[in-house]
């Protein structure tokens, strides 16, 4: 059972830390700085409320003449994680603008697909959500845990009508029902080679045809409650490894980080340690400002990435240590 088994598509932002914490073993300091990351990477979306009067919001809406409160939902942008968030009241002020985004959740089953989750169980065979939720996002999450969270227009259909289309071709094993009562049996693939029919399997695992019209003047065999054998659909659709491969670490205690990240954090504890930055609410300061992410690489001459985890394990030990950091200071 994946630890998600609340069936939240969207998760509120402190719980997403709260989660990610616990996943990866960090402090949640840390694990903000891994979703901050994350969506700055555009790996997962996220999505909110703006609040207010919309003439202060510094864009058009519709209808123009609203003047008074309103709320508009939003999703935000890669862009927008360079801003000022603050994980306890789920807000988010995207950089240069008025505004603040209220309410904000994210996509569950993109967490997962970025490595941030843990990964679902697994099974010998997936349900047909569960499949198409494979080809989706790269996870089998089945339907009530994601319902279509993140999916854009059309990929659910073309991902439906991918899965019949394999099972076609002989590249994905399924089973069956010939009616709703009638026991599993396998289902061959001939049964969908058939000539001017191109078929679907829908997310309830009935079989249809697209477009769905066409099965009104079909005469041959119907399929119900479809199952698939899961290691034939990663071979005909390769993509989960990727997924796995970044969730493996977070499976087993963490080895000692890179050189360069241990370089990194050092250094970064060598110039808190000097006043050089102050540390407020997991993020660095360069007095009242806080230090800008390019500034921070140049400075210690590595990545995004390499900067990240640094500040993570900088952040684990101060937690570990119990030293408090200049947000504490009053």
């Amino acid at each position: 059972m994946n630890e998600a088994a609340a069936n939240i598509p969207w998760l509120p932002s402190p719980e997403a830390i709260a989660r990610v914490a616990r996943h990866r073993g960090c402090t949640p300091e840390a694990a903000e700085l891994l979703i901050v990351g994350a969506g700055k990477a555009n790996r997962f979306k996220a999505r909110g409320v703006i609040k207010g009067p919309p003439a202060s919001w510094g864009f058009p809406i519709s209808p123009n003449d609203v003047t008074s409160d309103c709320e508009a939902p939003v999703s935000p942008l890669p862009a927008a994680w360079n801003g000022t968030i603050n994980s306890a009241a789920a807000t988010m002020r995207p950089p240069g603008v008025s505004y603040e985004i209220a309410d904000l959740k994210l996509c569950f089953i993109e967490l997962i697909a970025a490595g941030l989750l843990p990964a679902p169980a697994e099974k010998a065979r997936w349900l047909a959500e569960e499949a198409i939720a494979y080809l989706v996002k790269d996870v089998p999450l089945p339907w009530e845990e994601w319902q279509g969270a993140g999916a854009l227009d059309g990929e659910i259909g073309q991902a439906e009508i991918n899965l019949g289309a394999a099972i076609g071709a002989d590249l994905v094993r399924a089973w069956g029902r010939l009616s709703p009562e009638r026991p599993m049996k396998p289902l061959p693939g001939s049964d969908l080679r058939i000539p001017r029919f191109r078929w679907r399997v829908d997310l309830y695992g009935d079989l249809g045809t697209s477009p769905p019209g066409r099965l009104a003047v079909f005469e041959g065999r119907r399929w119900y409650g479809i199952e698939v054998d899961s290691t034939t659909v990663r071979q005909a659709f390769p993509r989960l490894v990727t997924v796995r491969a970044a969730d493996k670490p977070a499976r087993k205690p963490p080895g000692p980080p890179p050189k360069t990240t241990k370089r990194v954090a050092n250094e970064i504890k060598d110039d808190l340690r000097v006043g050089r930055f102050t540390m407020r609410e997991g993020h660095l300061f360069d007095g009242k400002r806080r230090a800008k992410q390019d500034t921070l690489t140049a400075r210690y001459k590595c990545g995004v990435s390499t900067l990240l985890d640094a500040l993570g394990i900088v952040l684990s030990e101060l937690s570990e240590l119990g030293t408090p950091t200049n947000s504490d200071k009053k």
